[in-house]
């Protein structure tokens, strides 16, 4: 049961973003816009433990967003940050701290992350 309705949740925040999506671009599909621009207009980058890891090296500020479209609290919270009255202060920060956005997709539950999820007991 539980595959379900994650399935159905995935499905349901699939045709919300695709709605919202379609709503501010005047009918333009997701798929016809920069795959690269995220939430708050943010560039971000796949995540991989080596990327993070080069990245620090560099001294740079790094924010991962560890998500998945069927998980509806990792929806909510991109919406509350990012596309909420007051998010371009948090986009601002971003710029002022020069921060590096990676996302870490577990939609499909990909086994690098689930390691590292299960290593970090996250």
């Amino acid at each position: 049961m539980p595959c379900r309705i994650s399935k159905f949740t995935s499905q349901i925040t699939q045709l919300s973003s695709q709605l919202e999506h379609a709503l501010k671009t005047g009918g333009k599909r997701l798929a016809d816009t920069d795959p690269a621009a995220g939430p708050g207009g943010l560039a971000w980058e796949k995540w991989s433990p080596e990327r993070v890891a080069a990245l620090r090296k560099e001294g740079k500020v790094v924010f991962v967003d560890f998500t998945a479209e069927w998980c509806a609290t990792c929806q909510v919270n991109k919406k509350v940050v990012f596309k909420s009255p007051g998010s371009d202060q948090v986009v601002a920060a971003f710029a002022r701290t020069g921060a590096v956005a990676l996302k870490a997709d577990w939609t499909n539950e990909d086994p690098v992350i689930s390691e590292f999820l299960f290593r970090n007991e996250l």
